[in-house]
């Protein structure tokens, strides 16, 4: 996909990846299938739109029959369109059946720095539209929402989006570094994005989704060197590693175990830890309204622990967190194809 430009084929990621990759344990039972047909895996749209909604108050066969209607809307978007659903914490109790929550899906915490806004947080629902021109994101999301109305919304864009070396689309965030470099390759995506046996029968392929509203300082960081700016970071601007290292090679930590190259306390060393690499999806927006300008982070994972939650307690104490304020978000699961059908069986 080239920047700005619509998607090629239509996506609705609702419909779950197929299986997981040879070797990888706790397959989901559609693990037989090919993983090729992950719509995560595939670039994301130019724009997207992210909007969380507080459901009307009912019982299991009112929000049953809400949820149902939203789906066929999503299911029924044309090409180009990009539509995923996340269901929050609290709808299963809204709906009457916390036995089948997720088991991982619980409020998203205050990590160490956030300064979380109740009304931009948390959420029943979550809606996010995506498509090559903002106008198409914000029709596509009004199309699939109905008659709902959110309680939070963020718009964002992806600036210079392309291609890394190794085939990871990457985009240039606010603060002018390329993102995407330390994703996994597209094949590994199924594996590494959807839950397997341990979950709900129902949940069984979908994944869990991170959102986080992250406020940034631009005005400062831009007043400091780009040299210092890259040790904050520890990445060059375009994503090569601080001692030359190309970014699709393992980082060169262990070389230089005193910091004297890349800082102990530089965001992407804390972020990979001294471990496996973090096992997630990371996708970035910028976004800039009402004199706010920053990021959408979305991630998606299996594993809450082994994917974002781990990173985001290792950031603790970072140097880039003087730029930067997480003021919302929250946790969400995104289902497989055909969970309404599973869950809310008529």
């Amino acid at each position: 996909m080239t920047p700005g430009g619509g998607l090629r084929r239509r996506q609705v990621l609702t419909v779950a990846a197929a299986g997981l990759v040879a070797g990888c344990s706790d397959p989901p039972p559609s693990a037989a299938r090919a993983t090729a047909g992950d719509p995560l895996a595939t670039a994301p749209p130019a724009h997207a739109v992210v909007a969380s909604y507080r459901l009307p108050g009912g019982d299991v066969h009112a929000v049953a029959d809400l949820l149902r209607q939203i789906t066929g809307r999503a299911d029924a978007a044309g090409a180009g369109a990009e539509v995923l659903i996340g269901l929050g914490a609290t709808l299963f109790d809204r709906a009457g059946l916390p036995a089948q929550r997720p088991r991982q899906l619980t409020a998203m915490p205050s990590f160490p720095g956030d300064v979380l806004d109740p009304g931009r947080t948390h959420g029943d629902l979550l809606l996010q539209a995506g498509a090559g021109t903002a106008e198409a994101a914000e029709r596509l999301l009004a199309t699939v929402a109905g008659p709902l109305t959110p309680q939070w919304r963020v718009a964002g864009f992806r600036d210079g989006a392309g291609t890394s070396p190794a085939g990871h689309p990457t985009a240039t965030n606010p603060f002018h570094f390329t993102e995407g470099h330390g994703n996994p390759d597209a094949a590994l995506i199924p594996a590494v994005v959807r839950v397997g046996g341990t979950e709900p029968a129902w949940a069984a392929g979908g994944t869990y989704q991170v959102v986080r509203v992250i406020r940034l300082a631009t005005q400062m960081w831009d007043r400091d060197p780009v040299e210092e700016q890259e040790r904050v970071f520890g990445r060059r601007r375009d994503g090569t590693w601080l001692d030359g290292t190309a970014a699709a090679q393992d980082p060169p930590f262990a070389r230089d175990p005193d910091g004297a190259v890349t800082p102990l306390d530089a965001h992407v060393r804390l972020a990979r830890g001294t471990g496996p690499r973090p096992e997630m999806l990371r996708r970035g927006y910028s976004f800039r309204a009402e004199g706010e300008e920053g990021m959408l982070f979305l991630a998606y994972q299996r594993d809450l622990e082994r994917g974002f939650a781990g990173v985001q307690r290792r950031l603790a104490g970072e140097r880039l967190a003087r730029y930067v304020l997480t003021v919302g978000g929250g946790y969400f699961f995104v289902p497989p194809a055909g969970w309404t059908g599973a869950l809310f069986p008529r």
